[in-house]
């Protein structure tokens, strides 16, 4: 899961770095891998203590993405 995690965020990076974009190839990983790292332990969590609510707390994800947008602009 993390390498593929690693993989979409390095093409993804790779295209914005050739193109002369802000948020590189290093961010974009850093992003990726934190979001399936943050997922994963919400799911878990999810399934082991039965109370977390998983919808709220990978809602955070989308929030923090977007925080990073606005910076870059």
């Amino acid at each position: 899961m993390l390498f593929f995690s690693t993989v979409c965020g390095a093409s993804i990076g790779f295209e914005r770095g050739r193109r002369g974009a802000s948020a590189g190839m290093k961010t974009q990983v850093f992003i990726c891998v934190g979001s399936t790292i943050f997922t994963a332990s919400a799911v878990s969590l999810g399934e082991h203590y039965g109370t977390a609510d998983i919808g709220r707390m990978i809602a955070q994800i989308a929030s923090g993405v977007g925080f990073i947008g606005a910076g870059a602009i």
